[in-house]
């Protein structure tokens, strides 16, 4: 029986994924005309903000643009900052997932012990969810430089609970597969950033529909749980 729930965040619970992505866009801006540059290394990098800019600041080094102002590490660590605080404003007043705030305060109240796990870092996580009066609302808070299966590890620890007892809700490829690896569920939201390479097997649109797919991954009636929680 499923007794613990974590979600990945940028989304799954918010709409921050093209805030995220625009973000780039934003702080390559002051290098010239880099969209083609960035295109091709959101295209070719997919991993944390860390790994991407440390991957357009290469490509800047390559093409002569990069000022040096700051040694290339420098650079990095610079936009790695600047894009942090341009995602912060933005995605702490982007729109929710449709749903998001109903099914998370539906299932604290179930008694269902509920944790973050992003690759965004653990502090401007916090920041965030707080700007957006969600904090409350998870026992557990953990983003990068662990990697989520690690952070899944750690729920599961936490809790004292074999993998089978926590379902991961989660929108991308990554989260699939952090969740196979450690043997948990998998609940898959589907958004156009999503790019699953095998369809996951429990599937929703939105988290309006997170509950009845929660029910019905765990093997229960949702008719019966509501008659027992009220």
């Amino acid at each position: 029986m499923i007794r613990c729930l974590a979600f990945d965040f940028d989304g799954t619970l918010a709409q921050s994924n093209s805030v995220k992505r625009n973000a780039y866009y934003e702080i390559a801006e002051a290098f010239g005309d880099l969209v083609g540059v960035v295109d091709d290394v959101l295209a070719k990098e997919r991993g944390t903000r860390h790994q991407v800019i440390a991957a357009l600041v290469s490509r800047l080094e390559k093409l002569g643009r990069l000022p040096d102002l700051r040694s290339p590490r420098e650079w990095v660590d610079y936009l790695v900052r600047e894009y942090t605080l341009h995602c912060e404003k933005r995605i702490a007043i982007c729109p929710e997932v449709p749903g998001t705030m109903a099914a998370l305060e539906r299932l604290s109240a179930l008694g269902f012990p509920l944790y973050i796990n992003s690759a965004t870092p653990t502090e401007p996580l916090e920041r965030i969810l707080g700007l957006r009066n969600m904090k409350h609302l998870f026992k557990g808070i953990f983003g990068t430089p662990t990697g989520k299966s690690e952070n899944l590890l750690k729920v599961i620890a936490a809790e004292n609970i074999p993998p089978s007892a926590l379902a991961f809700v989660g929108d991308n490829e990554v989260d699939r597969l952090a969740a196979g690896e450690i043997g948990c569920r998998f609940i898959g939201l589907e958004n156009e950033f999503s790019g699953y390479a095998v369809p996951p097997s429990c599937l929703i649109r939105d988290q309006s529909e997170l509950l009845t797919a929660l029910w019905t991954l765990d093997g229960r009636v949702s008719d019966t749980v509501k008659g027992k929680h009220g």
